[in-house]
């Protein structure tokens, strides 16, 4: 992997569950991490869908990071902080062996 190609400083957010007030548990998300990625769009475009009768358009990107030991506990579920806007992380695909991570992800509304 070429490493300037990595122009995207991206923050990455871990869930965890905490309780509330009545014991249910809520999920949280600490930003403990932030990395370089390259920003992929062309192979995943746009979709829609349909939630509630009406047609919503949803947007994936793919984020690929370099692999480290402060990146190998990322799962679907966990969030990605891009240009102030948060993706949910669908994916997680090693590339390699342990040389990067393909994120891939979808823009919260």
């Amino acid at each position: 992997m070429r490493i300037g190609r990595l122009d995207r400083k991206i923050l990455i957010s871990f869930r965890s569950i905490a309780q509330d007030a009545y014991g249910a548990g809520v999920p949280t998300f600490s930003t403990t991490f932030s990395a370089w990625a390259k920003l992929e769009t062309r192979s995943t475009g746009a979709n829609e869908n349909v939630e509630d009768g009406l047609e919503k358009a949803i947007q994936r990107v793919v984020f690929l990071i370099r692999y480290s030991t402060d990146v190998a506990s990322i799962t679907s579920g966990d969030k990605v902080t891009y240009n102030a806007q948060e993706y949910d992380i669908e994916n997680v695909v090693e590339m390699g062996r342990n040389t990067s991570l393909r994120l891939v992800c979808k823009l919260v509304e």
